[in-house]
């Protein structure tokens, strides 16, 4: 099961940081799920939330975001700067988040700067998952309870590889359905879910031979599937 940190090492640096990806590689994560916005002038940013204090990042420009502040005294990070650091060391799952279809050209021309170790698309957006999905393999992500049928009919709609589903969503039946039509499978959690015992959603995963599990912990992962002699 792959190691996917959560926005680098998120329970232990500022979210899409510098310093949380250079955690989450330190501790051995075999991937980092980051986020990415697209300025107002067209440059894609990593940032979670559609708004900053300053204003939406989508109705900013550059020139008015890039000294954003994070919490370790860091700005916010352009994605052709995070490839730069990053991209030739570990591998990524780039979420993009909501935006207009034209707004994906800007992502794709810094993308295309890049020989990338095999990135995975991810998306809320059936939209957006099919207009990577000629690239770059593609992950559908999905929050809230829906059927097996229908999962499946979305994934074929987006030529999406894999589903990234929230924790609380699965379960056996769900998972074997998906995985037996040929789709991987990456679990996502919420950072609360993490902080006090995470072990039992690695377990579950595990049973249920998940892909990949997206932790804002990573270190704690990898030491859990050395104890059980997975990984290593």
């Amino acid at each position: 099961m792959l190691v996917i940190g959560h926005r680098g090492a998120g329970a232990y640096a500022p979210h899409n940081s510098r310093q949380s990806f250079a955690q989450a590689i330190a501790q051995g994560a075999d991937m980092i799920e980051t986020d990415i916005r697209v300025t107002r002038d067209n440059i894609p940013v990593l940032h979670h939330d559609r708004d900053t204090l300053w204003g939406p990042v989508d109705e900013l420009a550059w020139k008015e975001l890039c000294r954003y502040p994070l919490e370790n005294g860091e700005y916010i990070l352009p994605l052709e700067e995070m490839l730069l650091l990053f991209g030739h060391k570990i591998r990524f799952n780039l979420e993009i988040k909501p935006l207009n279809l034209e707004k994906i050209a800007a992502i794709t021309h810094v993308l295309n700067k890049f020989s990338l170790s095999d990135p995975l698309i991810s998306s809320f957006s059936q939209e957006i998952a099919v207009e990577f999905s000629g690239y770059y393999p593609t992950a559908l992500l999905i929050e809230k309870a829906q059927s097996p049928e229908e999962i499946l009919a979305a994934l074929e709609k987006c030529h999406a590889t894999a589903l990234n589903i929230y924790f609380p969503l699965l379960e056996e039946k769900l998972a074997r359905e998906i995985q037996n039509h040929g789709y991987q499978i990456i679990v996502w959690t919420d950072f609360p879910s993490e902080i006090w015992n995470p072990l039992p959603l690695y377990k579950k995963a595990l049973e249920l031979s998940c892909h990949g599990f997206i932790t804002g912990k990573p270190a704690l992962l990898v030491q859990y599937l050395q104890l059980l002699n997975l990984q290593f």
